[in-house]
């Protein structure tokens, strides 16, 4: 091994791989990993789930075992279905799912078996986010169906194909994974929304005997069957709870109702079944297919405008209900205003339509606030708390501010010229040539005082960097973020030396700089003019991957063109001398956040002056606040105090614990405090929840040990090594 080693490091030749790094063809290597047990049984009875991956398309098949002994059966089911077994198949070496028996069956095969590096989970990362994804897509369609639980074994596989069918190629082609592994591509017609109403065509010999005999039979669509090669849909008689496999062509689905939405004796809507049923009867009269028939919010790729039949519709509902009759208030009510909240918001209600309202009189009232006026109806949260979604931020006491916020956000970015809106052509020849538009949210914070008062609201527009690919849409990512000890010995320094202590905001910084990759995303509710609308991006918009890194070139150029100089393995860290005084201003950059230290005032307002042509710049005076620390001054301005009073009693508050330390121990922690190894708990032994508040305390102490409580570092930091097997005493 020595040996290999000189001939790598002093003749630089590289050593000889065993397998090559990517595959050069179709089924060459395999990825394969499993999930943990599932919570619920399905309904067949399945208990695990899992995914093979193709190194080469990237295309994803499913595995649904009802017990792990179970994995080699599933495994050769795949293998027949694809027609051939892989030359190289990696897992990640659980000895649960691996064993001896299945190793010798699948090397009868001439498979050979990969074991990925112990704690290197790169090695197998493409299994791993590929369950990720199928999980997310699986779940998010049984949350719009309200489909129970024990469905999960039905939308799994189906969740695998919508990834093969509709995601861009591994390496970059226009074709999908589906296409790259099998030569031919999959009918996007014959996706349907998972749960939907399915009403199947039954021919006159699959009919019963009689002259009324039913023409039709009614039934759930529940995917397609993928031991069958995808070649039929999967019906669902809820009454039978039995599955049959029919032709896509003979099915009439209705992708706006979902039975399981429905109470119990209202499953079925009154739909007539025709006579005779063929390949376009699945769309309307006169109408191609869309995208949109898909659910728009787990295939982002390939969310559209909402048709023109459809959208008017929904105007002249919003019209009718807009000059519906007066509805008495109700007093109990915390969003009883009447319906002339409505007139208010007309603009919104026919650019952006909400769904239709019920039927039910008891439930007008109710739902229409929420759809249209976006008012609470089943309670508030906390109005200093930050929403985490726009439907949260609608449903709050304080939603108006929120859309003015949102509503202020879109003409910033069009001040910024952030964005080209794209035509629904456009957007069709994207999708067509592959090109992935990114999902977006809205990033909603409310910023606060030192007493913790909110006083501006915040709505970032935010594209969700999580699915933008290296190399491809971004290339470096660091941003320029000076760290606590680096703050603090800048605000040490100014106190010492009697400097001025400057807070400078930029704002709206990361649409100063342009983008430069091409990048394009889907706008977020509340900022967007309409469903379906898609941008270019042209500035660095809030959440992408390289807009720190965009903004951190452009603030300290500017900064380099003014005269100052990066201090020594610091770029966060920037000063100018006077040539003979002893004047100096030091910058300290976090982000779009700058300390400023100075003591040459003249020079300080020619910075500004010159700032202020280039970027919207404030001064927001003296240091008082400042990434949630509090700095406070003493009479003579000789000595200051950094606190984070607010950030810890929110932290307390989140936790359950009391705030008031008067009566606490005299140290952070026992001094002969130790867990010892026989009490730590195996990982299954471990209560999930208790796992996930042991992390989140240990984050929110984090950022105070190391800004402002130092005493509290040493024992966060001794007992983060139990935050994954944590026991109530560490909590």
């Amino acid at each position: 091994s020595l040996s290999r080693v000189l001939l790598s490091k002093h003749k630089r030749v590289k050593l000889p791989r065993k397998t090559p790094s990517r595959a050069p063809y179709p089924n060459y290597r395999w990825f394969m990993d499993l999930t943990g047990k599932m919570r619920v049984k399905s309904r067949r009875g399945m208990q695990y789930a899992g995914v093979t991956v193709d190194d080469y398309s990237n295309d994803i098949q499913p595995i649904l075992l009802t017990k792990k002994s179970e994995l080699k059966k599933d495994y050769d089911r795949v293998c027949l279905f694809i027609g051939v077994y892989p030359k190289y198949l990696r897992t990640d070496g659980a000895g649960e799912n691996i064993d001896a028996a299945f190793v010798e069956s699948i090397n009868k095969h001439g498979t050979h078996h990969e074991k990925s590096a112990p704690h290197w989970q790169n090695q197998n990362a493409r299994a791993e986010h590929a369950i990720y994804r199928v999980s997310i897509t699986s779940s998010a369609m049984m949350r719009n169906a309200n489909a129970p639980a024990s469905l999960w074994d039905e939308s799994w596989p189906y969740a695998c194909l919508i990834e093969s069918v509709l995601k861009a190629f591994a390496t970059g082609k226009s074709i999908t994974p589906f296409e790259a592994r099998f030569g031919k591509t999959f009918d996007l017609t014959k996706i349907e929304p998972f749960g939907c109403y399915a009403c199947q065509h039954l021919k006159p010999d699959q009919r019963k005997p009689g002259k009324n005999a039913d023409k039709g039979k009614q039934g759930i669509f529940v995917g397609y069957a993928y031991h069958k090669g995808y070649s039929a849909c999967q019906i669902l008689d809820p009454a039978t709870n039995r599955i049959s496999f029919v032709p896509h062509e003979q099915i009439k689905f209705h992708r706006d109702c979902f039975p399981y939405r429905n109470p119990a004796g209202q499953r079925w809507p009154p739909i007539d079944i025709p006579d005779q049923v063929d390949e376009m009867t699945t769309l309307e009269e006169g109408e191609t297919f869309h995208p949109e028939h898909l659910e728009p919010f787990v295939l982002n790729e390939v969310r559209m405008q909402t048709r023109s039949a459809a959208r008017a519709v929904e105007r002249q509902r919003a019209a009718d209900l807009l000059n519906a009759p007066p509805i008495p208030q109700q007093t109990s009510h915390p969003a009883a205003e009447g319906v002339e909240r409505l007139r208010e918001l007309a603009d919104e209600v026919l650019a952006d339509p909400p769904p239709p309202p019920p039927t039910a009189s008891s439930q007008y009232f109710d739902e229409v606030m929420m759809c249209f006026a976006g008012h609470a109806v089943k309670g508030d949260p906390d109005p200093v708390s930050d929403p985490k979604t726009w439907d949260e931020a609608m449903s709050r006491k304080d939603w108006r501010k929120w859309r003015k916020a949102g509503r202020s956000e879109r003409r910033n970015l069009k001040q910024h010229n952030a964005f080209l809106t794209l035509t629904y052509d456009q957007i069709q020849e994207l999708i067509a040539a592959g090109v992935v538009i990114h999902d977006s949210l809205n990033v909603c914070k409310q910023k606060t005082d030192h007493l913790g008062n909110p006083y501006r609201y915040k709505c970032r527009a935010s594209l969700k960097g999580f699915t933008q690919r290296e190399f491809y849409d971004f290339h470096e990512t660091f941003a320029a973020v000076a760290n606590s000890g680096l703050v603090r010995l800048v605000v040490a320094l100014a106190v010492a030396n009697g400097m001025n202590l400057h807070h400078l905001d930029v704002v709206g910084a990361y649409l100063y700089s342009p983008v430069s990759e091409e990048l394009y995303m889907w706008a977020p509710p509340g900022v967007r003019k309409h469903k379906g609308e898609a941008w270019k991006v042209l500035s660095s918009i809030y959440g992408a991957r390289q807009a720190g890194a965009d903004w951190k070139r452009l603030w300290i150029s500017l900064l380099k063109e003014f005269g100052f100089e990066a201090a020594n393995g610091e770029e966060t860290l920037l000063f100018m001398r006077h040539p003979k005084e002893n004047k100096i201003i030091i910058v300290c950059i976090y982000v779009d956040d700058s300390i400023i230290a100075e003591n040459w005032p003249s020079k300080f307002n020619a910075l500004m002056q010159f700032l202020e042509k280039r970027v919207e710049v404030t001064d927001e005076g003296t240091l008082r606040w400042y990434l949630s620390v509090r700095y406070q001054y003493n009479l003579d301005k000789t000595r200051i105090m950094a606190y984070q009073q607010v950030f810890l009693e929110k932290a307390a508050k989140a936790h359950g614990v009391n705030p008031d330390l008067e009566k606490g121990p005299a140290t952070p922690m026992s001094e002969h405090f130790e867990i010892k190894a026989k009490d730590i708990p195996k990982d299954e032994d471990v209560d999930p929840e208790l796992r996930t508040k042991t992390k989140s305390l240990f984050g929110s102490l984090l950022f105070p040990a190391g800004w402002t409580r130092p005493d509290v570092l040493a024992p966060v930091i001794k007992l983060a090594r139990h935050a994954h097997r944590p026991t109530q005493e560490v909590y």
